[in-house]
């Protein structure tokens, strides 16, 4: 009989963790029985369903970008409680081996859930938490996690800080290298034969999509014309991210970048994308756990140029295999990207040496085994919450 596992995600759109959540459910798979839980529905559970994945509507709330309204804090403790009660019968109903928490907005809810039904848990850590807020409800709650995995050293380190206690429970296990096809398609097309800038990802605020147009209408280039692609698109129903966007056009506008930019929209497979891209900007103004765009672009040659933060130079190496600069300082950036545009040379060794650079860390033979033998322990560990695993994985941290 297979074993039932309890997911709990917070988004109910498609973003970088529910692509490592996609491969979670796949190295799972056929040993164990997933039950998906979602705050509301949305692409994402759409495509939950399409794959033949029970799942779950609870009331949690969505999750949204930026500073939270006071009224939305408010609600939250209440709706956790309600949604951990719930979770708590329904773990003891349908005999759940694990709950799963697939971010930090289900942890307390998950935590409460895990706790009165005697189950053990597991914490997917795929951020840096930065906020005090946050941080503090997350360490007292991550307390009671029987495991927690991070997706890099600086998410890891960001929980521990606040709660030294937690390093022994937490293990880091970096997101794998999903791609989407064994040989890509055709470059596409950039509109441009001239040097590409591409940037892909979600387009919000965080992202600093804002701080490349900055850099770009400072920028020099040597006398060279750049384009820049942008892949991706605010989240559906987002006003701040469709704010966001009215902001960046009337930004281009006013810089007289219009014509120098490709809006490519959200696109299931990138991979063509990155082919037609001489370097990859990764401008995040926020903590990143660690940028799956990084891996997709060096793995195909592609060097990058990203911001200093979270676990982004745990891959990326300063001058070897792309450059990096300070979150949001426009003066370094545009210096970055005359550099790059200049020196042909450095972008072929950076490109060689970023493809180099996603080794065993990054694959997904590793991630899955290390997903399935993580699950297979803790299933097999009972109702037992005090037990402490020893994970070599975090030695040396600081």
């Amino acid at each position: 009989m297979r074993k039932r596992i309890l997911i709990l995600e917070q988004q109910s759109h498609r973003g970088g963790a529910q692509r490592v959540l996609d491969v979670v459910l796949d190295s799972l798979n056929p040993e164990f029985e997933p039950l998906v839980v979602l705050p509301r529905a949305g692409p994402y559970l759409d495509s939950l369903r399409q794959r033949g994945v029970e799942t779950r509507i609870m009331p949690l709330g969505e999750y949204r970008p930026g500073k939270k309204p006071i009224s939305e804090m408010i609600e939250f403790g209440p709706r956790s409680v309600y949604c951990g009660l719930k979770l708590a019968s329904l773990i003891r109903r349908r005999g759940i081996s694990l709950v799963y928490v697939n971010g930090p907005r289900w942890l307390l809810g998950g935590t409460l859930a895990a706790r009165l039904a005697s189950c053990p848990s597991l914490f997917h850590l795929h951020l840096v938490l930065s906020r005090k807020s946050e941080l503090l409800l997350a360490s007292r709650a991550a307390r009671h996690i029987t495991r927690i995995i991070a997706c890099s050293r600086a998410a890891a380190v960001s929980l521990a800080e606040t709660s030294p206690g937690l390093n022994a429970k937490t293990t880091v296990l970096y997101n794998p290298l999903t791609g989407f096809a064994e040989k890509d398609p055709s470059p596409a097309p950039s509109g441009s034969r001239e040097f590409v800038v591409g940037i892909v990802g979600r387009v919000t605020q965080a992202k600093g999509h804002d701080v490349l147009l900055r850099a770009m209408a400072k920028a020099r280039l040597g006398g060279r014309k750049i384009t820049l692609l942008v892949v991706g698109d605010p989240l559906p129903g987002c006003p701040e991210d469709q704010s966001y966007l009215r902001s960046l056009n009337s930004l281009a506008s006013e810089l007289g970048l219009p014509g120098r930019i490709i809006w490519a929209g959200h696109q299931g497979n990138p991979s063509p994308y990155y082919s037609a891209m001489d370097v990859l900007a990764f401008p995040s103004t926020g903590e990143e756990g660690l940028g799956l765009v990084l891996l997709e672009a060096m793995s195909r040659g592609v060097p990058v140029i990203a911001s200093r933060v979270g676990g982004v130079p745990e891959v990326v190496e300063d001058g070897v295999n792309g450059l990096l600069v300070p979150a949001g300082d426009v003066l370094a950036l545009t210096a970055a990207l005359d550099r790059v545009v200049a020196g042909a040379g450095l972008l072929r060794k950076m490109g060689e040496a970023a493809r180099l650079s996603i080794d065993d860390r990054f694959s997904l033979h590793t991630f899955r085994q290390k997903i399935r033998n993580h699950v297979n322990e803790l299933c097999s560990t009972g109702p037992v919450f005090n037990a402490v695993p020893q994970c070599e994985e975090v030695a040396g941290w600081k």
